[in-house]
């Protein structure tokens, strides 16, 4: 399935401590995961564990540490991710939590899916939300209606982002940022989806 993932995907993870958690995020993505089609931009939000010194024995091309002294939170934490990776060659942009690990092929069958349903922002996880901007359910079949699609294991196209930004610091340190992120999306046109299939497992 190499042959489906012509563009390069930049994945972002931001670490905190939970070291041993890292470790077996890390082996299972560089296992699973063809080296020459992802940029990984690693955020360490101020590790106190060893978590700091095990990235920096991380030798590969296509691996970006970017080291805080402090807990920056989720939010600020990916949009950092990105605004340091832009000089970087990539098509899609991908949102990984640490404790999300992947199966073989996982990336070639996320962007499939995300071609085959012509979406610009993909998820792994969907949810239904009350007018109070709380979530209610998860779905969990195809046909289960949502609102918006988690952070954690999005993948948008790079011109989304160009157009209208990443997620609002407003509700920083977390929460919330991804179905307001949807609901941008929506209002600009861009089509956001789930993948009740992905081979990412949280």
């Amino acid at each position: 399935m190499e042959s489906i993932i012509p563009d390069l995907t930049c994945i972002i993870v931001l670490v905190h401590n939970k070291i041993d958690v890292t470790k077996q995020f890390l082996t299972q993505l560089f296992e699973n995961t063809y080296e020459k089609h992802y940029h990984l931009v690693i955020v360490d939000n101020g590790s106190t564990d060893g978590t700091s010194e095990y990235l920096a024995t991380l030798d590969k091309d296509n691996i970006h540490i970017i080291s805080l002294k402090y807990n920056s939170g989720v939010i600020d934490g990916r949009n950092l991710g990105y605004e340091r990776s832009k000089h970087l060659d990539y098509d899609y942009l991908l949102f990984l939590d640490n404790d999300q690990f992947v199966e073989k092929e996982w990336l070639e069958q996320h962007i499939f899916f995300m071609k085959q349903g012509d979406y610009d922002v993909l998820g792994v996880e969907a949810w239904e939300m009350s007018e109070s901007f709380r979530p209610l359910w998860m779905a969990k079949n195809p046909t289960d209606v949502y609102t918006y699609v988690g952070a954690g294991g999005m993948i948008l196209k790079r011109k989304v982002v160009k157009e209208i930004g990443l997620f609002d610091t407003s509700f920083s340190p977390m929460y919330f940022e991804d179905p307001d992120y949807c609901f941008q999306c929506n209002k600009r046109g861009f089509h956001v989806g789930w993948n009740p299939h992905a081979r990412i497992t949280h």
